[in-house]
């Protein structure tokens, strides 16, 4: 199918966006109101895997503009140097200024501006039909006929596409406000376009728009300046979309970053289009589980998840969808100066648009900062000017962009060099008009070789800064001595009589020293948010900076405060769904408080508990949202955040193998003998037959294995008791040989990969690695491995293989096609072969080049037959854990109460999760009479004697039907037991996506088992 970067249209300049704003909760003092875009809790910064940064402020979420350029048809080419005669002119002569946008593959027109072209001659003609990809689905677009394409930036100057075909819709407009037509790549291809925010520095008159200019070089820097590398990895093609006619629209290739999205201090990385067209940024499905955006953990992203923020509505020229808008705390992207650039506050759709791309950086984090300068004179943005490089495009499919920052923001933040560490109380600064404030701590990174004072300034009179300890001083001082004693920094609210709701503002440090490694050093800057005392709103202060409970343990508490007198009572209702947590007021016990016009600045406190479950889940996370009812307006509109939960937890969490992989030790190439080749996966699944994806073909065997193990008890494992190996060239492999003594693996220490995971890595020496034959690797279930179940796998070994080639008996071959494989694909210059690269299969020796060596190994490894036998795996033995008679019972009350505790919830379809296709140790079904004192779990949810998944199917399936968890009435299980097991997979279309990730999680899940 074809795509034009209808990724423009998905929502970019061609979307509206519908719906009202709100803010995340985070971990301090929270404050809400539903407006328009309204930024969420200011988060600063940070670092990721100890990278240096640029802090380019806090995204803007949706772009104040877009680059535009005036536009015109030609019939013909004007001679140089003179205007183009009027008979020539198809115009548009008046909806002439269209969008520049990145993110088109070509340039498109629509129905205002087709009408404007064909008032008078020479008339806008067409000669074909475009099927064109957009956010509702397909459109038929015309093609038009073939004009010299006229186009200027701010300066004037013309730039022409000769012999141009454009698409144009005659029957729809985005808006009636425009774009009225789209200029994509085709007119930056092969020349430097610049986009100019400094107009907006000063505004005259009532010229709001940036300025945009195209250029043969790259300008001198507007400030100082960082750049990114941009590509055409994903391509798409046009000539299949055309339905009808011979011509085919101007088209070039679409350019791509490469940038990694923080949240909640989980990071993943991903293809970005960087798309100028786009008002604001899109996230895919993908990644936004990847980042940990499903914080309840339900497969779906909605607004039960805590980084929730609204509903979009986003139109396109094919149509309209509605998708959910998330608060992300960060994005890096990588420049080639080193140092990432850092957007913070993020507002970004979750929007699947094509399996190649995911994720728009939009324009939106171009303008960052922008908005809330423009009404102060003077006062500019993070970006001055952004230069487009796109010469060699058509050739290499490389560009670069340009930005020059505004000095007055940009500072350098290196974690790994001299400078300062902060650490906010609660994770944010918050503070209020009203007197309350927030603290920090600034302590230095290196010891320097004379004092250094940090200086603190406020941004634009909203907020101050001053020592904690010497309330006149703005400014700390670190000697020899203390430099790395942390001292605290009290931040203030400047109080005004203005409304102006909640506002971002930030705190910029600044550092003298007769040291010249600390003189100037970039420090951190402070992201504060500001709680206006003139506008209505309500603040959750924590007890302590955040709420943490424990399991069977103690609770925590927050307070929850209104900003200003309510003219009536207001009420706010707590509720927490997940049954993780309970939440009360500390004075009624009530899950309501009451504010009213002689209470509402006296804080009522909530008290927070955990529920003690019998689920090994970890340090986990729950959200507590509030509701607002009452009469007064101004409140009615207000909007509540969560509060976030940590829940320590109290039952020991199983270890379990995240990843089997295979280096290859004792290599002369230089990536390292800790270098996993990718390529290669385990043989695990029971029936599954070999492939070339489950041996190696090193020809010094395979002689490294790594194991990831999450949740190891001890973190490491000294103990070879610990595995069992055998090898062998068979179909059973319980004829293999076991290995022991010299034969056996040194188990080298382990890594630590973060989350909990360990790397545990087995090496073997060269004359006793594997070779042209199977290796299974046991992991016995002991209390060093704390594995409930042996977890097996294996790895095979065939040198000189490269093409997998396999004789009638099964067995892998080497022949003479393995030598000339290798011959015709020789790469002798050093190290220019990697472990994952395309040829790294023809360096059969390691040595990181394809050359005569590997030809000759080849050759003299030769073997026709007697190979390396691609097996096919036994099916798995009976599971070590046989659930006894007291599991596979059905709880007669309900028997969708698996845990007994009077309500059907997504824990019951977890513990269920946990025996999965276990078999039945009895024929008969236990039945548990009421009243009767019950202490195991009621796995048998359908009471046919065994549990499946298709008991926690059915559990999954009932909730997908109702809307909260509730206590069921004896004897109306019956009549969902007989809808849902006949048939368990007849879900309700509303709940499709829902029960499709529920059943992904229970059969990774049961699979794993």
């Amino acid at each position: 199918m074809p795509f034009k970067t209808i990724v423009s249209d998905t929502s970019h300049d061609k979307l509206k966006t519908k719906a009202k704003a709100s803010r995340r909760a985070k971990r301090r003092r929270r404050f809400g109101r539903f407006e328009t875009l309204e930024p969420r809790l200011p988060l600063s910064a940070s670092s990721i895997d100890g990278r240096a940064f640029v802090d380019v402020g806090p995204s803007d979420n949706v772009a104040l503009d877009q680059p535009r350029v005036t536009v015109q048809f030609l019939t013909e080419e004007p001679a140089p140097n003179t205007e183009p005669a009027g008979n020539t002119i198809v115009g548009p002569n008046t909806l002439n200024s269209w969008l520049l946008d990145t993110g088109a593959n070509t340039t498109l027109v629509f129905q205002s501006a087709v009408d404007d072209m064909t008032g008078s001659e020479p008339t806008y003609e067409t000669v074909g039909k475009f099927e064109e990809l957009g956010v509702g689905g397909s459109s038929l677009f015309d093609i038009s006929e073939s004009y010299v394409f006229d186009f200027a930036g701010a300066s004037g100057q013309r730039n022409r596409i000769l012999d141009t075909h454009v698409i144009s819709n005659p029957d729809k407009d985005v808006s009636i406000f425009g774009p009225y037509g789209i200029v994509g790549m085709p007119a930056m291809t092969e020349r430097v376009t610049t986009v100019d925010f400094t107009p907006w520095t000063t505004v005259v008159g009532t010229n709001l728009f940036l300025g945009t200019d195209f250029h043969e070089a790259v300008p001198e820097p507007a400030g100082e300046r960082y750049t990114v590398r941009v590509d055409n990895r994903v391509e798409f093609f046009p000539d299949d979309a055309v339905v009808e006619g011979d011509a085919v629209p101007a088209w070039a290739d679409l350019p791509f970053l490469t940038a990694e999205i923080k949240s909640n201090d989980l990071t993943t990385q991903g293809n970005f289009l960087f798309d100028t067209g786009a008002q604001v940024s899109i996230l895919s499905n993908q990644l936004a589980f990847d980042v940990g955006l499903d914080t309840n953990g339900d497969g779906v992203l909605d607004q039960n998840d805590a980084g929730y923020a609204r509903s979009e509505t986003i139109s396109g020229i094919s149509g309209s969808t509605s998708v959910p808008v998330f608060l992300i705390d960060e994005v890096h992207v990588p420049t080639t100066q080193g140092p990432d650039l850092v957007w913070t506050d993020l507002q970004w759709l979750i929007l699947d648009i094509h399996p190649d791309i995911e994720g728009i950086f939009g324009f939106d984090n171009m303008t960052s900062g922008w908005v809330e300068g423009l009404f102060q004179d003077g006062q500019s943005g993070y970006i001055m000017q952004s230069h487009f490089d796109f010469r060699g495009w058509e050739a290499t499919g490389q560009g670069e962009l340009h930005f020059d920052l505004n000095p007055e923001y940009a500072t350098l933040v290196d974690p790994n060099g001299p400078g300062a560490s902060v650490v906010e109380s609660g994770g944010v600064t918050i503070v209020s008009e009203t007197g309350v404030d927030d603290t920090y701590q600034i302590r230095l990174t290196e010891p320097p070789l004379a004092d250094v004072t940090v200086s603190f300034t406020g941004h634009a009179g909203q907020v101050d800064a001053v020592d904690a300890n010497n309330l006149a001083n703005h400014f700390v001082v670190f000697t020899t001595q203390n430099w790395n004693i942390p001292q605290t920094v009290r931040v203030r609210a400047i109080d005004d009589s203005d409304a102006e709701s909640y506002r971002r503002s930030f705190i910029r440090q600044s550092s003298t020293s007769t040291d010249p490694n600390y003189d100037g050093v970039g420090m951190p800057r402070i992201s504060v948010g500001v709680i206006d005392d003139d506008y209505a709103g309500v603040m959750l202060i924590p007890s302590d900076g955040d709420t943490t409970v424990y399991e069977a343990g103690s609770t925590d508490y927050y307070d929850v405060v209104l900003t200003t007198a309510p003219t009536e009572s207001v009420s706010i209702q707590i509720e927490q769904t997940g049954g993780q947590i309970t939440a009360v007021s500390e004075t009624t016990g009530s899950d309501t408080l009451i504010f009213g016009p002689g209470n509402w600045s006296q804080p009522q406190r909530v008290r927070v508990t955990a529920v003690d479950d019998l689920i090994a889940q970890g340090d986990h996370f729950a959200y507590l949202s509030h509701k607002i009812n009452t009469t007064d307006l101004s409140y009615a509109e207000a909007f509540l955040l969560q509060e976030k939960v940590t829940i320590v937890d109290n039952d020991s969490l199983e270890s379990s193998v995240m990843g089997r992989w295979v280096a290859y030790g004792g290599t002369t190439a230089d990536y390292g003998e800790d270098a996993i080749d990718t390529s290669k996966t385990a043989l695990r699944t029971p029936g599954t037959l070999a492939s070339m994806a489950n041996y190696t073909n090193y020809m010094k065997g395979l002689n490294r294995v790594m194991i990831d193990i999450a949740n190891l008890p001890t973190g490491t494992l000294n103990n070879v008791s610990d595995f069992e190996f055998r090898v062998g060239n068979t179909e059973d492999p319980s004829d293999w040989d076991l290995l022991s003594g010299d034969a056996l693996p040194t188990i080298l220490p382990a890594v630590d990969l973060g989350d909990d995971v360990s790397r545990v890595t087995l090496s073997w020496a060269d004359d006793v690695a594997i070779k042209n034959r199977w290796l299974q690797v046991t992991v016995n279930p002991t209390d060093d491995t704390g594995l409930a179940v042996a977890d097996v796998f294996y790895f095979g070994n065939q040198g000189a293989d490269v093409d997998g080639s396999v004789s009638i008996n099964g067995t892998v071959t080497v022949n003479v096609f393995d030598s000339l494989d290798i011959r015709f694909n020789q790469s002798p210059r050093t190290n220019s072969v990697g472990i994952n690269h395309a040829w790294s299969v023809y360096d059969i020796d390691r040595s990181g080049s394809v050359n005569v060596f590997d030809m000759l190994d080849a050759r003299f490894n030769q073997m026709p037959s007697g190979g390396l036998r691609l097996i096919t795996l036994p099916l798995a033995p009976p599971s070590q854990e046989t659930p006894s008679l007291a599991m596979i019972q059905q709880n007669q009350l309900n028997p969708l109460d698996v845990n007994d505790d009077g309500i059907v919830s997504a824990l019951d379809a977890l513990i269920g999760i946990n025996y999965l296709n276990q078999p039945q140790a009895s024929t008969g079904v236990q039945s548990v009479a009421a009243g009767e004192s019950v202490t195991q779990r009621f796995h048998d949810v359908n009471g046919d004697g065994q549990i499946t998944a298709l008991d926690s199917l059915i559990v999954i399936n009932h909730l997908g039907r109702t809307s909260t968890a509730e206590p069921e009435p004896n004897g109306a299980w019956m009549q969902v037991m007989i809808l849902e097991t006949d048939d368990p997979f007849d879900w309700t279309s509303e709940q499709d996506e829902l029960n499709e990730s529920a059943l992904d999680l229970i059969l990774q899940q049961w699979g794993n088992s």
